[in-house]
């Protein structure tokens, strides 16, 4: 097992490891089961599951959770799991096989295009995470529960938007904004939401604002841009955002457990949630 961000700057990749072996250290018990809430892992590319941070961010979703949920993991089918069968059975790890998914737009088209959210029987509250994005600290489902979030992740510094050439989605879209709410990198959804959002939006042709490749937007920018505009989704506050998770999340703020997740560790954070500490 080795860790997969090798290429990161020796400072950053230290908060990494920390996180990873934070985590791995601690005993985990066993809980009751319950399907109020299930996590999302989507691992498409040509390579097997078997990182020292994939490790982490599972666990970490066993240890920092009240009940024992289930995880959907989408993974490509020509891939190794190198997690043993009893973690996989003790984790509520139910392994979903898809074909490769080799490109960014191809990730994005399965989520929103394919509804990746009809795969996970029906449970509405969904942690989505990634091998750079996972929990740090319980509490997370009373702090969802109790704000009744439709969908939240860290904020943006800047304002995302997408544009289209569709002249039926004009009119829609015509007064809609840029948003800096919705990386999804860590987040937390509702499976009735986002396949709203889906069948309402999903048909359409459009593209990310701002790019001359003109490329199928990312899967949160979809969902937040058309989600919150739209009002099918209710907006979470910056700080709100910035308690839930945040990106990147420094050493610091990973020491004193700022937020109960993050996307993206940085040995120091210059940018993202100073001002709403």
């Amino acid at each position: 097992m080795d860790f997969l961000f090798q290429n990161w700057d020796l400072n950053d990749h230290f908060v990494m490891r920390k996180i990873c072996f934070d985590i791995l250290s601690i005993e985990l018990k066993e809980k009751p089961y319950s399907d109020k809430f299930c996590a999302i892992y989507l691992e498409g590319r040509n390579r097997d599951i078997n990182t020292y941070e994939e490790l982490a961010a599972f666990k970490s979703f066993k240890l920092f959770s009240q009940y024992n949920y289930p995880i959907f993991l989408f993974v490509n089918k020509n891939v190794k799991i190198i997690f043993n069968s009893e973690i996989v059975k003790k984790w509520r790890i139910y392994i979903i096989p898809i074909d490769e998914i080799s490109t960014r737009e191809e990730y994005n088209c399965f989520i929103y295009k394919y509804n990746v959210y009809k795969y996970i029987n029906n449970i509405e509250n969904v942690l989505m995470f990634h091998p750079d994005g996972f929990l740090i600290k319980e509490g997370w489902e009373d702090f969802v529960i109790k704000n009744d979030f439709d969908y939240i992740g860290s904020h943006w510094l800047h304002l995302a938007a997408i544009d289209t050439n569709d002249l039926e989605l004009k009119k829609i879209t015509n007064n809609y904004k840029g948003i800096n709410i919705g990386n999804g990198g860590f987040s937390y959804r509702k499976t009735s939401k986002m396949s709203e959002i889906i069948n309402k939006f999903s048909n359409y042709k459009f593209y990310e604002y701002g790019l001359d490749n003109k490329n199928l937007p990312t899967e949160d920018l979809f969902f937040s841009y058309f989600g919150f505009n739209s009002g099918i989704l209710k907006k979470p506050t910056l700080q709100q955002c910035c308690d839930f998770s945040r990106d990147p999340i420094d050493l610091n703020a990973y020491i004193n457990k700022k937020s109960f997740g993050f996307h993206r560790p940085v040995f120091q954070n210059k940018y993202l949630c100073t001002q709403h500490n």
